[in-house]
């Protein structure tokens, strides 16, 4: 697995966060559709429009596929995320694809963590209280490791 920063320089990137974003609205159930994500404020700024300060990481598989991403985004008080904290805290978002007992999730938090350190930044996280497919996956373990 490849580990590779994401930029506003590749073009699939807002795609691909666009379909994290709708994955992880519809966590729990599906509730919302891609239209709804696609013209929802709420949600279409989590992938849209990328901003210089924002930054995060993308796991590919072998065949190059996007198999999970973790993004990190600057909201205002005047547009705030879900886990909004204030404007200097960036709003952290993570989506894996399947499963995996491969730690990806873990990688990709970790590298995100790092980068956020790194910038001096910590880092705000919104989730549901109970989040049923993570109960079957090692969620709650990597929750636990990074204090979430």
């Amino acid at each position: 697995m490849a580990v590779y920063k994401a930029c506003e320089n590749r073009a699939d990137d807002r795609d691909l966060l666009l379909e994290a974003t709708l994955c992880n609205v519809n966590w729990v159930e599906e509730r919302f559709t891609r239209d709804d994500v696609l013209t929802n404020p709420y949600f279409r700024h989590y992938y849209d429009p990328w901003q210089e300060s924002d930054f995060g990481y993308v796991a590919e598989n072998s065949n190059g596929e996007a198999i999970g991403v973790v993004w990190l985004r600057f909201f205002t008080a005047d547009d705030p995320g879900f886990g909004f904290v204030d404007e200097a805290t960036p709003e952290l978002s993570i989506w894996v694809a399947e499963v995996s007992a491969a730690g990806i999730g873990g990688q990709l938090l970790d590298a995100a963590i790092r980068a956020a350190r790194s910038k001096d930044s910590g880092a705000s996280a919104s989730a549901w209280k109970r989040q049923p497919r993570a109960d079957s996956m090692n969620a709650p373990g990597l929750h636990g490791r990074v204090g979430v």
